[in-house]
C-alpha cells in the first residue's frame, strides 16, 4: 500500500516538473511558433488564406463619355468627357496550378472572376462614347513608315474602319467585347506577327479575362522558409521583363495578399502584372486598421515619372518620353498607345490636365495607397486606383489621324478596395498576440499544477516536525476553520515558530516542506518576499507569481 501510494506521489511529481518546465518554456518558443504560422506551404494555415482570396474585394470602375467628337479636328476646342459610373463588381481571386518547389518558393497562375453587384440592373447597358481603338492601333504601328507605305496601307484599312470614335455600352467595353473583325485578320498578316494581336472577333478591355487564368502569367513567389514570403522571383519564367531596359524590368517586389516580414518605413515593392514591372510605393505614415498598426504606403511622383524629376526612371519611358504622371504600357497592350496614371491625371503634370476638360482630381478619391501590419507582412486595407488613357497623336499619311490634336484621352478608371475581416482579421490578431498568450498559458499551467497539488499534498494538523509544517498565504485557497493554526517561519537572525490562536484567515493555503531545516523554510520566504507574515495588510498585496513560485520549491519529495 505504501508503494503504491509513494509510486502514486512520484508520478504526480514527474508530472508536475514536466508541466512547470513547459510552462516556463512555452514562451521562449514565441519566435518558432511565430515563423511557422507564416510559412507557405501545403496545410499552412496561411496557405488557406493565401489560396483564394478570402476578403471583399470590390472593382468600381467609371468611363469618361466623349461628349464632342465631332470637334475631333477643331484644334481650337478641347476634347471634353464626362465621367459615368460607377459601375460595381466583386472580385474573387484564386491561384491555379501551384507547383512547390524544392528551392523554397512556389510557381502559381492566378484565376480572376467580376460578379456584378450594380444597383441598377441595366446600368451595363450604358452608352459610352470613347475613341475606336482599333484604328489608333494601326496609326501607331505605321508611324514610322515610308510616308507612301502609311498611305497605301491606311487606304487599305479604311475598308475595315471609317471613323475614330465609336458608340458601345458599358458591357460591351468592359467583359463582353462586340465584334471587331480586323483583330483576327491582323493577326493572321505575316508582317504584323510581332505586335501578337490575338486570335479574336471581338474586342473589349477585360475580354476573356473573367474566370481565365491566361492574363496574370506564370509567377514564382518565395515561401518564407529560406525564401522571402510574398517575394515574387519570376514572372512568366523571367528575371526581367523584356519591354523595359535597365532596372525598370527587374522582376521585384510583392504581390497583393503577402509582403515580407519586418517591414521598413521606406518604401513598399508592389508587383503588378498590368504594368508588367514593381512598382514602389512610398511609406507616409503609421495608420490604425480594426485596432492594428499598419504603415500606410503611397504612390508617389516617383513611381509615373519618365526620367523628367528623376533621371533613374527614364528606361521606364518605353520609346515614348512624356511628361512625369503616365505610364507607358503600350508593349503590353498589343501596340495599343496605352498610358496608365491615376485618376484623373492626379499627381500628373498639369500638361495633362490642360488638354482636356471635365477632369478633376481629388486627393480623397483618386489617390493610391496600402496599408500593411508591418511584422507579418499582412495588407490590412488597400485602395488602388488606376486610370486607362490612349495617346491620340497626328500620323501624316493616316486619313483619321493626319489632322488629329495630341491628347491623352482617359477611356476609364477603376478603384480596387478591399479591408480585412474576419477570420483572417482574427488571425492577424492572434499572431500579433502570440507572445501574451504563450506567457498565459505558461502562466495557466504552474498555476494548475499548484492548485493540483495543494489539494493532494496537505497533511493532518500536528504532524511532527520531521514530517512537514503547515504554511499559510493569503489570496490562493479556501480558508481553513480550527481552534489553532501554526504557521513556522525561518528569518535571517532568528528561527523560531510564530503561533496564532483562534485566527480567521480570509484565504489560505497549505503547504508542505520537504524538511524543517531553516535553509527549507527560508527558500519559501525568500521566494515569497513579505507573504509569510502575519499582518494581514501585507498578505493581501502578495502578488500572485511570486506566491506560485515559492509553493513549487515546497513541493515533497
Amino acid at each position: 500500500m505504501k508503494l503504491n501510494s509513494n509510486l502514486k506521489t512520484l508520478v504526480q511529481v514527474a508530472a508536475s516538473v514536466i508541466l512547470i518546465i513547459c510552462g516556463f518554456l512555452l514562451p521562449l518558443l514565441h519566435p518558432v511558433i511565430f515563423d511557422y504560422f507564416l510559412i507557405l506551404q501545403p496545410g499552412s494555415i496561411i496557405l488557406y488564406f493565401w489560396k483564394t482570396l478570402r476578403v471583399d474585394l470590390t472593382s468600381n470602375y467609371y468611363f469618361f463619355n466623349w461628349t464632342n467628337p465631332e470637334n475631333f479636328y477643331n484644334a481650337s476646342i478641347k476634347p471634353r468627357f464626362k465621367e459615368m459610373g460607377p459601375y460595381e463588381f466583386q472580385q474573387k481571386e484564386e491561384k491555379a496550378n501551384l507547383t512547390w518547389n524544392s528551392n523554397d518558393t512556389v510557381t502559381f497562375m492566378t484565376r480572376q472572376f467580376w460578379f456584378y453587384q450594380g444597383k441598377r440592373k441595366d446600368s451595363l447597358q450604358d452608352r459610352i462614347v470613347t475613341m475606336n481603338p482599333i484604328p489608333l492601333v494601326v496609326s501607331y504601328i505605321v508611324r514610322n513608315w515610308n510616308y507612301y507605305l502609311r498611305k497605301s496601307f491606311s487606304m487599305g484599312f479604311s475598308a475595315f474602319a471609317n471613323q475614330f470614335y465609336m458608340t458601345q455600352t458599358v458591357g460591351s467595353l468592359l467583359f463582353d467585347g462586340y465584334p471587331e473583325p480586323w483583330i483576327k485578320v491582323g493577326a493572321t498578316l505575316p508582317f504584323l506577327s510581332q505586335y501578337n494581336f490575338p486570335h479574336w472577333d471581338r474586342y473589349a478591355y477585360f475580354y476573356k479575362r473573367n474566370g481565365t487564368t491566361e492574363y496574370n502569367g506564370v509567377l514564382n513567389m518565395g515561401t518564407g522558409k529560406t525564401t522571402k514570403l510574398g517575394e515574387i522571383y519570376y514572372w512568366n519564367y523571367q528575371k526581367k521583363a523584356p519591354h523595359y531596359d535597365d532596372l525598370c524590368g527587374q522582376i521585384t517586389g510583392s504581390r497583393q495578399q503577402l509582403f515580407p516580414r519586418n517591414l521598413q518605413k521606406t518604401f513598399l515593392s508592389y508587383f503588378l502584372p498590368d504594368f508588367g514591372r514593381p512598382l514602389k510605393l512610398d511609406f507616409e505614415k503609421i495608420e490604425t486598421v480594426n485596432n492594428i498598426l499598419g504603415y500606410k504606403f503611397v504612390i508617389g511622383e516617383r513611381v509615373l515619372d519618365n526620367g523628367t524629376r528623376y533621371p533613374e526612371s527614364q528606361c521606364s519611358c518605353n520609346g515614348e518620353c512624356v511628361p512625369s504622371g503616365t505610364f507607358n504600357a503600350t508593349s503590353l497592350s498589343c501596340s495599343l498607345p496605352a498610358f496608365l496614371s491615376l485618376p484623373h491625371f492626379y499627381k500628373a503634370d498639369p500638361y495633362y490636365i490642360n488638354l482636356v476638360e471635365g477632369l478633376k482630381p481629388e486627393a480623397n478619391k483618386h489617390d493610391s495607397f496600402m496599408i500593411v501590419e508591418p511584422t507579418t507582412g499582412i495588407p490590412l486595407k488597400a485602395h488602388f486606383t488606376l486610370q486607362f488613357n490612349l495617346l491620340v497623336q497626328p500620323v501624316p499619311g493616316v486619313s483619321l489621324f493626319e489632322n488629329a490634336p495630341k491628347f491623352f484621352l482617359p477611356v476609364w478608371w477603376a478603384v480596387y478596395s478591399y479591408e480585412v475581416q474576419g477570420l483572417l482579421l482574427f488571425v492577424v490578431k492572434s499572431l500579433l498576440s502570440l507572445h501574451v498568450i504563450l506567457k498565459l498559458t505558461g502562466v495557466c499551467m504552474i498555476v494548475v499544477v499548484t492548485a493540483v497539488n495543494s489539494s493532494t499534498t496537505k497533511v493532518p494538523l500536528g504532524r511532527s516536525s520531521t514530517s512537514g509544517v503547515w504554511g499559510y498565504r493569503s489570496g490562493l485557497f479556501p480558508s481553513l476553520d480550527g481552534d489553532s493554526i501554526y504557521r513556522k517561519a525561518y528569518q535571517h537572525s532568528t528561527s523560531h515558530i510564530s503561533m496564532t490562536n483562534n485566527r480567521s484567515w480570509t484565504e489560505a493555503e497549505s503547504v508542505t516542506t520537504s524538511a524543517t531545516s531553516p535553509e527549507s523554510i527560508q527558500t519559501c520566504t525568500l521566494c515569497a518576499g513579505d507573504a509569510i507574515n502575519l499582518d494581514s495588510s501585507t498578505r493581501n498585496h502578495t502578488s500572485l507569481l511570486p506566491r506560485v513560485l515559492c509553493y513549487l520549491t515546497s513541493i515533497p519529495f
